[in-house]
């Protein structure tokens, strides 16, 4: 971003009376009013780094993709019935070139002087399913070198011992957090998303209350999409052919479709605003703006 450009964002930033705006800072400009700062690919994000967003809901993309993990990696979902498979995020991201992408896995995390707690809401929201809406452990416990060592780090940082199924997923918090970290360019492309919680919301405000393990919970969330997306029958069959052997789950395909669709929605975050964490990076879930 030039020189001049940056001005004007910083201008624009100022307008809307948000704080530490520095004119050294770079900046992309988001539809809709959204004002994010980030660093160029080759530069990372630092402690203390100012990510700012007025919070206004974002359209809706014709190129939006959903991301969930899996056995072997990463698996995405984009329109149309695409899909992708990757053991390595970065590169799945670069061969997406998403101009929107939804995740499920945290981004900003607990840390100096900050507390995440955008779960909380989430649980509300999501009354008997609460208990699968998870609190990721915090940045400290994420890096940890082991299960122990990361309980004892947690419990330093709030009092609380991580669970083993936290614990097992760290290396996929770390890959994203790192990634965004590392690569600013995705801090405004790449958004944190919970399928339940848009399950929940696309199904009327009402949580699927059936596991999305068993054969009943499966075919009421496609049950759900397909109100909305009528071939998505033939693209979670289209990805269940496609990574057969790859460790791939029913339940992983239709996390991603789901987040897809949001993706393709109007959509902004579960609360009025997100926090940042001690890198500036937002912790908040998106979700559906209007249905």
């Amino acid at each position: 971003m030039g020189a001049r450009a940056a001005e004007e964002a910083v201008q624009t930033a100022q307008e809307f009376k948000l704080a530490k705006v520095a004119p050294s800072m770079l900046f992309v400009a988001v539809d809709h009013g959204d004002v994010l700062a980030y660093t160029p690919r080759q530069e990372p994000l630092r402690a203390g780094a100012v990510i700012l967003g007025v919070n206004r809901p974002e359209k809706g993309t014709e190129n939006g993709w959903g991301i969930d993990g899996c056995r072997t990696g990463w698996i995405a979902a984009g329109p149309n019935g695409q899909w992708l498979h990757d053991d390595n995020l970065l590169r799945l991201l670069e061969r997406m070139q998403p101009e929107t992408a939804m995740i499920d896995m945290p981004i900003g995390l607990s840390g100096k002087g900050v507390e995440r707690t955008v779960e909380q809401a989430a649980r509300k929201r999501l009354g008997r399913k609460a208990s699968s809406v998870f609190t990721p452990p915090c940045r400290s416990a994420v890096y940890a070198t082991d299960y122990q060592r990361a309980c004892e780090l947690q419990e330093e940082q709030n009092g609380k011992r991580i669970s083993i199924q936290a614990w097992n997923i760290a290396p996929r918090i770390r890959e994203l957090d790192g990634l965004l970290r590392e690569y600013g360019y995705w801090v405004p492309r790449v958004f944190e998303s919970h399928p339940e919680l848009n399950f929940c919301l696309l199904n009327g405000g009402l949580p699927i209350l059936e596991s999305k393990k068993t054969a009943e919970g499966k075919a009421q969330r496609l049950a759900c999409l397909q109100q909305y997306v009528p071939d998505v029958l033939l693209h979670c069959e289209s990805g269940r052919q496609l990574f057969k052997g790859k460790g791939v789950q029913a339940d992983d395909l239709i996390d991603a479709l789901c987040l897809q669709l949001v993706s393709s929605l109007q959509h902004t975050w579960l609360e009025a605003g997100a926090q940042q964490d001690e890198f500036g990076l937002l912790m908040g879930f998106r979700v559906p703006a209007s249905l």
